[in-house]
């Protein structure tokens, strides 16, 4: 795959700056720092929305997805969900929207998504896959985080994309929060094409992919609408992509084995407990160790695709709908 003829950053930042334009529309709050950085709060102090959470689903996408919510009925339910379409499914996901990049300093966390981390190749392996390399002197990065970073944080950030930090745009919100919880499940095509890549599938076979997920409601905590949001798309999320691919004996035994419910340790612990479990549950029994947690389970309810090479198509998995109803607090 060729380098394309359009930067990540370039055309992210052509929303970003619709976001400073319209800071009232999207109720975001914009700040410049002395170093020339903008910070533009987008879920931390500021109350944001549908439309900016949509907006932000978009910049972390790179610009090469679309985002929209609409209400989708699962079994007998009507939820709002958000509906994803990208014509660069491994470039706009895993080279963009995936959550790859752990940013840290004393007390401070963030998990960095968006373009910039094409700049900072995080993680290297991933774009020596995709074989892509980003070329552009503006960085945009999305920090779910529950604060703004340090001065010295920033300038590291600015350091490892490879641009000044006038030319650095950082985009905060706290995973509790309106923009948090809908993002989060606008991750519902990124979750697919990560787990098909894990499985073997080469990501620059994914021509088109769309998917949708419901909408999970704010909790407590940030931890909790986090664990909703994988449990939505764990319940109730579809994902469908279209693939030229050689070996279509592969293709099939790697979609079948792409849906969440391909997890052996998931399968085990609901026929011990007798019902869906929740992913806190599966978190606590663990003893909150994110290395015990089988990846398998971070996967789309229902996974599809279509080979353009013979016109076969190949499904796995189905949605459950009483648990979407119960995550939801629908009796």
């Amino acid at each position: 795959m060729s380098t394309p003829k359009f930067s990540l950053n370039k055309s992210a930042l052509k929303l970003v700056n619709k976001l400073i334009d319209n800071s009232d529309k999207y109720d975001v709050v914009i700040e410049k720092l002395r170093s020339g950085t903008t910070l533009i709060d987008a879920g931390i102090k500021a109350r944001g929305g549908f439309q900016l959470a949509v907006m932000v689903t978009e910049i972390c996408l790179g610009g090469y997805g679309n985002a929209s919510i609409s209400p989708v009925q699962y079994g007998d339910t009507v939820l709002p969900s958000v509906f994803v379409t990208t014509d660069y499914p491994a470039l706009s996901t895993l080279g963009s929207q995936l959550s790859g990049w752990r940013i840290a300093e004393s007390d401070y966390v963030a998990f960095a998504s968006g373009p910039a981390r094409a700049l900072a190749m995080k993680p290297m392996e991933l774009y020596e896959k995709l074989a892509y390399k980003e070329e552009s002197e503006t960085a945009v990065l999305v920090l779910e985080t529950e604060k703004t970073p340090s001065e010295n944080l920033i300038r590291q950030i600015a350091n490892a994309c490879g641009v000044s930090t006038k030319n650095l745009y950082l985009i905060l919100f706290s995973a509790n929060s309106m923009t948090g919880a809908i993002q989060a499940c606008g991750r519902i095509v990124e979750v697919g094409m990560h787990k098909l890549e894990r499985l073997g599938l080469d990501p620059i076979a994914t021509k088109h992919a769309w998917g949708y997920a419901p909408i999970v409601p704010m909790s407590l905590t940030s931890f909790e609408t986090k664990a909703r949001a994988n449990d939505a798309i764990r319940f109730g999320g579809v994902t469908s992509f279209t693939v030229e691919y050689e070996d279509e004996n592969q293709l099939n035994v790697i979609v079948n084995q792409a849906s969440a419910s391909s997890s052996k340790m998931l399968e085990e612990a609901k026929r011990l407990a007798e019902h869906d479990l929740r992913y806190r549950d599966i978190f606590k029994e663990t003893g909150y160790d994110p290395q015990k947690i089988d990846p398998d389970i971070f996967a789309p309810a229902i996974v599809a695709a279509n080979n353009l090479k013979t016109g076969n198509s190949f499904r796995s998995g189905t949605q459950e709908i009483d648990a979407i109803k119960r995550l939801m607090g629908i009796s």
